[in-house]
């Protein structure tokens, strides 16, 4: 069962394996999903340390279903995450079924000087058109 969660270059089961293997047929289940949160988990990740997953991570979300709500607007991934010292990692992440996908009219990171007082993590702001 472990080898069906996690990604198959990692040797351990990560919160995100979990979380993909717990909603992974919602998409064909029919009906309108919202799935995010802080991740933890980002492609540049696999740039500065070496290939941990998360590319795979991503793909197997689309695989099953799941479109990345900021990559309608966006080439590559936006920072969420603000920690001092920390690189402009995107570690939050919505994923949404193919009808609301296809309804987003935007998304965008909001990260006003008021939020990051707040947190160290930006939300990300979407408006669907339903």
């Amino acid at each position: 069962l472990i080898d069906s969660i996690k990604t198959p270059s990692e040797s351990s089961v990560w919160p995100s394996d979990l979380i993909w293997w717990t909603t992974r047929f919602l998409p064909s289940a029919g009906g309108s999903f919202i799935l995010g949160g802080d991740w933890n988990t980002s492609l540049l990740f696999d740039e500065v340390y070496k290939p941990r997953g998360n590319a795979e991570f991503f793909a197997r979300m689309r695989d099953t279903g799941w479109y990345d709500a900021m990559k309608k607007f966006h080439e590559t991934e936006v920072q969420t995450y603000y920690s001092r010292g920390k690189g402009p990692y995107q570690l939050d992440h919505v994923f949404l079924t193919l009808d609301l996908y296809d309804s987003l009219k935007t998304a965008e990171v909001l990260s006003t000087p008021q939020v990051l007082n707040a947190s160290d993590h930006a939300p990300i702001v979407l408006e669907i058109m339903v």
